[in-house]
């Protein structure tokens, strides 16, 4: 059985404020593993590799729905998955298979090619339209050798890698394939069974009385249907059947596995809640296409988002992540670390869950889109965490230009709260024993100023981030001076 491998990744945790990332029971800055989905293999059986602590394995079948196109009860899926393991038919991109899609030329000599083995061949330019280096130049190269002619060309000099193949067609070139091989092409059946057996055209007679015979052909709704096209789902079925019949030990399984060594987030942009999301150790078991998450809070994933992992120069993965992309939600998130692969095949590289909560910063950005002011400033002060926050119009929201610690009223002479406006300003006053700079009044004797000084200059109470003030809301000087020289009056000042 092919073994698919679905690394369990250790993560490294360097998180800072209230944004973390941790795997359940596992707490922050610990090495953790990530278990990802174990499915059963043919006997119901799980398999188990041995868990280490660096890395698990766990072994199964990849399943034909793996591909976003093919529906579990599909017909075709149980001969997609056959073909995707064997390694004969890959997908088309982007995670589908494209079942409904007809088949090339090039592409079942691909399909044949991959079947013998994948020999190394020469190039040379023995078709006008099969030029070096494309996924199908080898395989059309080898097809058309002499001792093997399973698909010979046109008489022009061409090939026609993008032709479509009928039915039979194919059967006639799985005919060649297997004389080719050496394998037995001499049971055969009455086409006379079938309504439309006089259609079949008399190069493909013999192919498909034997592709009859051995059941690769059973009839499509009652008919052979020779001229029609064949479809990719047609093509994988027919070819599971060919294999089973005639060559069932030959071709081994391949493995796919996508991994992911580490998961790093970084809180960014107190505006919006943005986070950093680097992947290191990023692997797979082919060329990897695109790395992707799908991240959400609410279990109904009604706030999924989706973001693409950018390659970086340090040969990371990392991508940008916003709350606001997720409804604002905020509590424990889920994140799915996806790895596509160069022939199609998106596999999980990595799972987790982290706890986003409401930041100080981004609930205040929040509360501030609820105000209007008539200038284009706008001040905010959280009297429970201790912070004040300025903002800035931007023509359609409020966007923060600073975000400082402050220290509004003691409990026992607290900061009045409510909605005020900037009002006047002054270089300085003394009161309760001590000097401030830089005040702007907001409410009667209430008012934005400096740290407290002594008389000779020197500062009496630097203290800030805690309710220690008589009432006012005590910046560090030189944040008292910029409100001071930038907010004009009538700004709207929201004190909570």
């Amino acid at each position: 059985m092919k073994k698919y491998f679905a690394r369990l990744v250790a993560l490294t945790l360097s998180l800072a404020a209230s944004v973390t990332l941790f795997c359940t029971g596992v707490s922050a800055g610990e090495q953790l593993a990530v278990v990802t989905t174990i499915e059963t293999d043919e006997t119901g059986e799980n398999e188990k590799a041995e868990i280490t602590e660096e890395e698990a394995v766990t072994t199964f079948s990849i399943p034909g729905s793996i591909f976003d196109d093919v529906p579990e009860d599909a017909w075709y899926t149980p001969y997609v998955e056959y073909v995707l393991n064997k390694g004969i038919m890959t997908g088309m991109g982007n995670n589908t298979y494209a079942p409904g899609e007809y088949l090339k030329r090039a592409q079942f000599a691909a399909v044949l090619y991959r079947m013998s083995g994948s020999q190394p061949i020469s190039y040379s330019n023995r078709f006008q339209d099969v030029p070096d280096g494309t996924f199908f130049t080898s395989s059309v190269l080898w097809a058309a050798q002499e001792d093997v002619n399973v698909i010979e060309g046109y008489d022009n000099g061409y090939f026609g890698p993008g032709d479509v193949i009928t039915r039979e067609q194919l059967v006639t070139m799985l005919y060649r394939y297997a004389k080719y091989k050496g394998l037995d092409t001499a049971i055969t059946a009455d086409l006379s069974l079938y309504p439309d057996a006089a259609s079949v055209t008399e190069f493909a007679q013999d192919a498909m009385k034997w592709a009859v015979g051995i059941g690769i052909i059973t009839g499509d709704q009652g008919q052979l249907n020779p001229q029609g096209n064949c479809s990719r789902a047609e093509c994988a079925a027919m070819i599971r059947r060919f294999c089973e019949a005639l060559m069932p030990e030959e071709i081994p399984d391949v493995e796919y596995y996508a991994g992911c060594s580490g998961i790093t987030m970084t809180p960014g942009d107190m505006k919006d809640g943005s986070f950093w999301i680097k992947l290191t150790g990023v692997s797979a078991s082919h060329g990897i296409s695109r790395v992707y998450a799908a991240v959400w809070c609410y279990n109904n994933q009604e706030d999924i988002a989706w973001y693409e992992a950018q390659y970086q120069s340090d040969g990371s993965y990392g991508f940008a992540g916003k709350v606001s992309n997720h409804r604002f939600h905020f509590g424990t998130y889920s994140m799915y670390i996806y790895v596509l692969m160069d022939n199609g095949v998106r596999l999980m590289a990595a799972s987790g869950q982290g706890q986003i909560d409401g930041t100080e910063a981004i609930n205040m950005w929040q509360r501030a889109q609820s105000y209007s002011s008539s200038t284009d400033y706008l001040l905010l002060v959280d009297t429970n965490t201790c912070k004040t926050g300025i903002f800035t119009w931007n023509g359609s929201m409020w966007d923060y230009l600073c975000y400082w610690p402050c220290s509004p009223g003691a409990p026992s002479s607290p900061t009045v709260k409510g909605v005020f406006t900037v009002q006047a300003k002054g270089y300085s006053f003394y009161a309760f024993g001590s000097l401030q700079y830089y005040y702007t009044q907001f409410y009667g004797d209430y008012l934005f100023h400096s740290i407290t000084y002594n008389l000779d200059g020197s500062i009496q109470d630097g203290r800030l981030g805690m309710q220690l003030s008589h009432g006012c809301v005590r910046l560090d000087t030189s944040q008292a001076k910029w409100i001071y020289d930038n907010i004009p009056a009538g700004t709207t000042v929201v004190i909570y």
